[in-house]
């Protein structure tokens, strides 16, 4: 069926590569019944565009869970709030120290030149290195940085020990009216239903069943959980931009049947308001 709410879309905020007012084009053209811009640890969208009637207000927080890397999607938010973008601050400058230390190392340890272009990259990811040093003929394929380079033994920061953790991030999040949402959770999370039990118990909420990167097995599979534990199903196309991102804007989401399910479970959580 064709989507109706896309969830999530990043901006030049974080790394997304379209600006606000070009993510604005986009949505006009698709006609969709909800959106919303999640950059990583950014509110910065919502300065912009502070209301729109179909937009719905969130953010992707880089946090940790049991020694892993998560990314907590958080929906109905009021980008104003304090301790929100307080929050959105500390996971900011926690993923920013991470991406610079890789930088330093890559340039001080391995004899890479990557910092300059590092220092002025909105993308914070170790894929920015990896295709920086593969477009430079560095080295030969993407896959080698992580297989040489970053490889835990070899390098001291590649770890996330100092990123917020999920529990300090839901004991704020969890009194205030939103709602709390572990992006794309992927096959370790399929491999593990512990931890997506303990992550409920703190206050999550729901499951991104719907992205790109889940194949049908996958979702098949994270849409049962949250049917049987009665947890909230989203989606989105996690764009980026038109080269990198599998899918368009407002391409990939929430049908309509998913959408109305998730509306419902929402307004019976709080007094959201859709418009």
């Amino acid at each position: 069926m064709k989507p109706v709410a896309d969830l999530h879309i990043h901006s030049t905020y974080s790394d997304g590569a379209l600006s606000p007012a070009e993510i604005m084009e986009g949505i006009a053209e698709k006609n969709l019944e909800a959106f919303s811009v999640t950059d990583h640890d950014s509110l910065g969208f919502y300065e912009e565009y502070p209301e729109y009637p179909t937009l719905i207000p969130g953010v992707e927080l880089s946090t940790t869970y049991q020694n892993t890397s998560i990314h907590l999607l958080v929906y109905g938010l009021d980008p104003k709030n304090s301790q929100i973008r307080e929050l959105a601050r500390l996971c900011h400058e926690a993923r920013l120290q991470r991406f610079l230390n890789l930088g330093r190392y890559l340039e001080e340890k391995c004899g890479f030149d990557v910092l300059e272009e590092a220092e002025q990259s909105r993308d914070l990811t170790t894929g920015f290195y990896a295709r920086l040093l593969s477009k430079k003929g560095q080295i030969k394929y993407p896959a080698t940085l992580y297989h040489r380079y970053f490889n835990p033994k070899n390098c001291p920061y590649v770890g996330y020990e100092h990123f917020p953790r999920f529990e300090e991030l839901m004991k704020v999040l969890k009194p205030q009216p939103v709602f709390c949402i572990l992006a794309h959770p992927g096959l370790k999370f399929a491999q593990d239903q512990n931890l997506l039990f303990q992550m409920k118990d703190l206050g999550l909420d729901g499951l991104e069943v719907m992205h790109p990167v889940h194949n049908r097995q996958q979702r098949v599979y994270f849409r049962r959980f949250c049917r049987q534990n009665n947890m909230m199903l989203t989606g989105g196309s996690d764009f980026h931009s038109r080269r990198e991102s599998a899918y368009g804007i407002g391409r990939f989401g929430l049908d309509l049947h998913q959408w109305e399910n998730l509306k419902q479970k929402w307004q019976a959580k709080t007094s959201y308001s859709f418009s």
